[in-house]
């Protein structure tokens, strides 16, 4: 049975959001930014793995049910202290879905890469993990799963600044793509830091549960 954080919705209709200046917001999630990265380091390894192992649970509960008829996804290789998805990818990979993983080929722009196996992806220190190029997948996609740096309650994602997220949610043929992005608690925020290019969330597991953002307008 899925396990939802009931906890996260108390008190969200009193919350109000709106969108800043491009340089206000920018500003604001910069600092945000700092604050989370330093909680997301003073986790220990072992919460870590913990934590990760937690999350990857719920994943694949959400796997069994809400999206079982799902069979193209688009998963992110873990780097420094992100929540850790390779047993999500092993785990999807076994079941026979397509699994792509980001390759980013200029700044703020990625694309879509088939692998087959977890030796398919490269790492190098910390650099973003990239996948053995064998052309880009041109097939549609149905399940996106993100990092984030920070979240809130409403599904509101802040990312590493360079906006490779919120360009590929908005290309249209990614459109109608399940958005499911891996925190850990520490990073939730009260509130996130809103441009008109940010795109929210579907859905935010952590540790303790899944928020079903998309229940919060």
């Amino acid at each position: 049975m899925i396990s939802y954080h009931d906890n996260y919705y108390k008190g969200a209709g009193l919350m109000f959001f709106m969108f800043l200046t491009t340089e206000e917001a920018q500003r604001q999630k910069e600092i945000l930014r700092r604050e989370i990265f330093e909680k997301r380091r003073k986790l220990s390894k072992e919460k870590q793995e913990q934590y990760s192992e937690q999350i990857t649970e719920f994943f694949l509960g959400l796997l069994d049910e809400d999206l079982k008829d799902k069979r193209k996804f688009f998963v992110y290789a873990p780097m420094q202290n992100e929540v850790n998805s390779t047993e999500i990818i092993n785990e999807l990979l076994k079941r026979n879905k397509i699994v792509t993983v980001p390759l980013v080929k200029y700044e703020g722009i990625m694309v879509p890469v088939q692998i087959y196996s977890l030796d398919d992806i490269r790492y190098s220190g910390t650099k973003i993990p990239s996948p053995l190029f064998r052309g880009e997948y041109s097939g549609d996609l149905e399940v996106c799963i993100t990092p984030c740096v920070a979240f809130d309650e409403r599904g509101n994602r802040l990312g590493r600044g360079r906006g490779c997220y919120d360009k590929f949610f908005a290309l249209p043929q990614n459109q109608g793509l399940e958005k499911v992005a891996l925190a850990f608690e520490t990073q939730m925020c009260v509130e996130i830091p809103l441009e008109k290019t940010d795109i929210r969330m579907d859905r935010i597991i952590t540790e303790s549960g899944i928020i079903l953002a998309n229940r919060l307008k």
